[in-house]
Parts: C-alpha cells; sequence; structure tokens
C-alpha cells in the first residue's frame, strides 16, 4: 500500500463551498458526462467536500473507511468515488488550485502484480452468461457479447461511434481508441457472437443526431456513460445469480480465454491495447494457474499412488 498522506495539505479543501461547486461544475463540462453521469458525479463530490469539511486531516484511506462503515457503501460505489476523485484532483492541479493529489496515493484494489483470481468468470459463469444474452435488453446483451468476445474496456464502448464499424473486410471490426494507454486508434475483430448481438442492438438503436454507437434508451438519448454499462452488466449477473462482480470481469476473462485457447502473447497485447507486454503477461500467469495448477498435479500424483498401493 502506497504512503498515506493527509489531506489538510491541500488548498483544495479549504475553498469555500460555492468555490468548490464552481469547480465541480467545470469538472463536469471539462469531462464530458453522460446527463445520467454528471449527476452522480456532483453528488460524490458534494459528499466529500461535506465529509472533509467536518475532518480537515482526513485521509484517503479514512474516507474509504467512512464510505464503507458509516454510509454502508458497496465496494463498487467506493471504488467508483475513488476514481472520481482521482480525477477531481488531477483537474485542481492543473487549474494550480492544489498541488497534490491525495487519491493517487491510495489503490483500493490490488495492483496488476497481485491479479485477483476472483475478477475471472468461471466457464459455468460464461455459459450462463451466454445464454441469458436473449433474454435481456438488446443494448446489454451487444455490451457482454462484445465485452466477452474482445476484452474491450467500458469507456472504449462508452466512446465508440457508428461510423468506428467497419464492414469492408472479411470480418467486421470495430475501432477504438484505448483510454489512458495506446495513444494511437486500434481496432477489435467482432466474431459472430459480438456481431450478432450488435446486429439486433442496432435494429432497435433509437433515431437520433447522436453518432455515439451505444446511446440511453430515452430522450435526448445521449451516449451512454460507464453507470449506464454497469447497471446493464448488473442486470444480467443478477439474472445469472453471479456476485460481487464489475463490467471489468469481461475484459479479464476474455484476455485470459484467449490464452488458453492458444492465442499468441503479441495477439493478445494487440487486442487488449496494453503498451507494455508485461502486463497481458499478467493474464497469461492467470491462465496457466488455471491450466496447470501444482495443486492438481499434486491430486493426480495421490491418485496414482493410492491406485498403484490399490487402497
Amino acid at each position: 500500500m502506497s504512503e498515506i498522506v493527509k489531506m489538510d495539505e491541500m488548498a483544495a479543501i479549504r475553498l469555500p463551498m460555492d468555490s468548490f461547486m464552481l469547480c465541480t461544475e467545470e469538472f463536469i463540462n471539462v469531462r464530458d458526462y453522460a446527463k445520467a453521469s454528471k449527476k452522480t458525479v456532483a453528488s460524490i463530490l458534494k459528499v466529500f467536500y461535506n465529509w472533509i469539511r467536518e475532518r480537515p486531516t482526513g485521509t484517503a484511506i479514512e474516507y474509504r473507511d467512512y464510505l464503507a462503515v458509516d454510509r454502508k457503501k458497496s465496494k463498487n460505489y467506493i471504488q467508483t468515488t475513488f476514481s472520481v476523485l482521482r480525477l477531481f484532483f488531477d483537474f485542481l492541479m492543473d487549474k494550480q488550485i492544489t498541488t497534490f493529489n491525495p487519491f493517487r496515493t491510495v489503490v483500493i484494489r490490488k495492483g496488476a502484480s497481485e491479479f485477483d483470481q476472483s475478477r475471472i468468470l468461471s466457464d459455468e459463469e460464461v455459459t450462463a452468461i451466454v445464454n441469458a444474452l436473449d433474454h435481456v435488453t438488446p443494448r446489454a446483451a451487444a455490451l457482454a457479447a462484445i465485452m466477452l468476445n474482445t476484452g474491450l474496456r467500458c469507456q472504449a464502448l462508452v466512446n465508440a461511434k457508428m461510423e468506428h464499424i467497419d464492414h469492408k473486410m472479411d470480418v467486421p471490426r470495430l475501432f477504438v481508441k484505448h483510454k489512458g494507454h495506446s495513444k494511437e486508434d486500434a481496432y477489435v475483430w467482432l466474431n459472430p457472437m459480438a456481431l450478432h448481438y450488435l446486429k439486433k442492438w442496432l435494429r432497435v438503436r433509437p433515431l437520433t443526431k447522436s453518432n455515439a454507437l451505444f446511446i440511453c434508451y430515452k430522450y435526448p438519448f445521449e451516449k451512454i456513460s460507464y453507470f449506464v454499462i454497469r447497471k446493464d452488466m448488473n442486470s444480467i449477473f443478477e439474472m445469472c445469480n453471479i456476485k460481487d462482480r464489475t463490467p471489468h470481469c469481461f475484459r479479464h476473462t476474455a484476455i485470459t480465454l484467449a490464452r488458453r485457447a492458444g492465442a499468441t502473447m503479441l495477439d493478445v497485447k494487440m487486442m487488449a491495447g496494453h503498451v507494455d507486454i508485461r502486463t497481458t503477461e499478467i493474464y497469461d500467469h492467470s491462465a496457466r494457474r488455471i491450466t496447470h495448477a501444482p495443486e492438481l498435479a499434486i491430486y493426480n500424483v495421490l491418485r496414482r499412488n493410492e491406485y498403484e498401493s490399490g487402497t
């Protein structure tokens, strides 16, 4: 865990409420959040400001514990809150309002070197999700099918546009921009399952001037946000009785399955949009941990010895 730094080292927490809310409004506009997300982000920042006003020497860890214990918020909510606050304090640093971002010093989830096996869907869970795709909304089915078959990040689908679909090749592909990683535009192939559910979504997609590939069902038909994707995926998880998962588990599962199926490390790296192949290797180690588990080797030896001894 990174060193925890006191929040009272920041000028931002000493802003009067009206100035803070002005910064909040500007931040939301700069980030170009969807309408539904704007309310969520504004609420997250207001809750934080009210808390830090009462605890001017609080730390990021203390705020995490406050959300978990006092407000009884879920782990997903806390992760979302910290993601918003990291971006917000980056914004304040750019405006020279503060010189430090405390939320960059704390990691809520395990880092890449501590790969969390629970992020990968089991084979049974994958089967249940695939079977559920015909029983959920076309948008939810398309999002799940694309993420499960390509490993795309949620943000890539939020930013995907209609013109990013390329039908010129024998196999259709979707051009994407990998946020925070490769700055170059890349693409993923749309295999038959992903393409099937994408077409079903496009047939019912509301007619609008928006060129976003995935939009909200209701007027003014804005592009979806991460929160919309999470809501759609939660409906699938609930239907399949899958608990403690986020949409990001589709990415971990897709990359791991690709390696288990024999895809080369370089091809998987390109699909995932990783800049450093060492990041992709994390998923490879996870796949080998499943298929080459030493615990199973021990069990096989014990079973063989038991058979040979006749016991």
